[in-house]
């Protein structure tokens, strides 16, 4: 497995780094709507713990991996802490406790979700979420560096190249919430190249194309429970994990206003308003239906149930994206 090496400059990049803010101490609004124009880095501290999502998630993740793994491996997950990962199960184990936690996490997500909205809807904009979820349980390079084959599970086992979520199914008024659940640090963490903020970039199928100028990167250091937030219009990668901690993060997207996708996206994924819930919930995802990138999904869907689509996909390489 080749390792990412970003083409990096020396320049400073002080005005890029991110905001802390705390939920319920400032407002919002401001930053959160500087993040989708401006290309903001924004990271909530301890958003988890006062979105009252800490806890219930972190005693998910051990209950999955007593099931998953064994009691002894989540007894020493709740020693040594999530980080471990890596030291109580092995690349397939680490795999199928991903895949569990896809599910076993996502409702506590969802309300964690919903919450974060109605505490940060900038002066009654509407906000809405997104249905992607991820589950980002990135290995240390030297437990996975020999393995060709995780190619699929690039961003969420092993790492990513730089890349535009636009490029793919996220909108383009996106912003990310990237959770930590255990630490972040630099050589276990995301790269943004904030100077690339929508500008023209070269692109390589779905990645950046290798003779594309960067810019300096940020890194971050987040807490378990910080939540960074960065358009989805930033290029970023997937950092090598040079640590030896297995870094744990999950991902949801939200969308600042009406969701408006990109005519050069490869997928749709709905985006819901919040509010609409109970006997309403069928009208949530009405704004993402009415637009072109969902009738563009629709005629997709068609095409792959055709007879002729599975031959020419063995034939595609399929595009993966997250960090």
């Amino acid at each position: 497995m080749a390792d990412f090496v970003p083409n990096t400059d020396s320049r400073p990049v002080e005005q890029h780094e991110p905001l802390e803010v705390h939920l319920g101490r400032s407002p919002l609004g401001g930053p959160l709507r500087q993040v989708v124009d401006e290309g903001r880095l924004l990271v909530v501290k301890r958003g988890l713990q006062d979105l009252n999502a800490f806890e219930p998630l972190r005693r998910a993740i051990l209950l999955a991996a007593a099931e998953t793994l064994s009691a002894d491996a989540a007894q020493a997950l709740e020693h040594k802490g999530i980080e471990a990962l890596h030291t109580v199960a092995d690349v397939e184990q680490a795999m199928a406790l991903r895949t569990r936690l896809e599910t076993v996490l996502r409702p506590i997500s969802e309300r964690a979700g919903r919450a974060f909205a109605a505490a940060a809807a900038p002066g009654g904009r509407h906000i809405y979420l997104s249905r992607h979820f991820g589950v980002r349980t990135m290995l240390p390079h030297h437990v996975v560096a020999r393995r060709t084959d995780l190619g699929p599970l690039a961003g969420f086992l092993v790492p990513t190249g730089p890349h535009v979520d636009s490029w793919f199914n996220t909108t383009l008024n996106s912003v990310n919430l990237w959770i930590a659940l255990g630490r972040v640090r630099p050589g276990n963490g995301l790269l943004v190249y904030p100077e690339l903020y929508r500008a023209p970039v070269r692109r390589a199928g779905y990645e950046v194309a290798p003779d594309q100028h960067l810019g300096t990167p940020v890194r971050f250091t987040l807490d378990p429970g910080d939540i960074l937030l960065f358009s989805g219009d930033h290029v970023h990668a997937s950092e090598t994990n040079t640590t030896d901690e297995t870094r744990f993060v999950l991902t949801r997207r939200i969308s600042v206003a009406a969701p408006k996708y990109s005519p050069e996206g490869t997928g749709w994924v709905p985006y819901d308003d919040p509010r609409l819930r109970g006997a309403l919930s069928p009208l949530a995802s009405l704004r993402s239906r009415t637009t072109a990138a969902y009738a563009r999904h629709l005629i997709r869907t068609a095409l792959r149930r055709a007879p002729s689509y599975e031959g020419a996909r063995r034939n595609t390489k399929l595009p993966t994206e997250g960090a």
